[in-house]
């Protein structure tokens, strides 16, 4: 049996300017893939009930406003073995339903889990973020912007 090359290049076309839209990060160019992280989340604690929102250019210093940023999220709560405790994020604070969340529920106590994402932003640039921790300062959160969408 002989198999035919396709003719057209649409699904080609199609892929090209899907990725396109992508910008891996790597801050120094050198195309080793350096993560974009922010000292405001680099194991800072937060307390059940926190709510605010992130800034991806101010806080890991985008070169742009993305549309979507895909992250690597690390956290762990001090009781997260007891409950349902994760950070979940959206575009907008009027969004009823989370477009991201990250769980750290039932793993030992302390313990790291580890997620990736891909987190929708907001026209401004931001992303809102909430946390349902087990107490005050229990949840640490990493975030790393391992690429995002232009």
């Amino acid at each position: 049996m002989t198999r035919r090359k396709r003719a057209d290049t649409q699904g080609v076309d199609i892929l090209k300017d899907h990725f396109s839209k992508f910008q891996i990060a790597d801050k120094d160019g050198d195309l080793d893939r350096d993560p974009y992280t922010s000292a405001a989340w680099n194991g800072n604690a937060f307390s059940n009930g926190a709510t605010g929102t992130i800034n991806w250019v101010t806080a890991f210093g985008l070169p742009e406003i993305p549309k979507a940023v895909w992250v690597e999220v690390h956290l762990r709560d001090a009781d997260s073995s007891a409950g349902d405790y994760h950070i979940a994020f959206r575009a907008k604070v009027t969004t009823t339903r989370d477009s991201a969340t990250c769980r750290c529920d039932r793993e030992n106590n302390d313990n790291l889990d580890n997620h990736q994402r891909l987190i929708p932003v907001a026209d401004n640039g931001t992303s809102y973020y909430s946390v349902v921790a087990s107490g005050v300062n229990t949840m640490d959160v990493w975030i790393r912007v391992i690429a995002w969408m232009k």
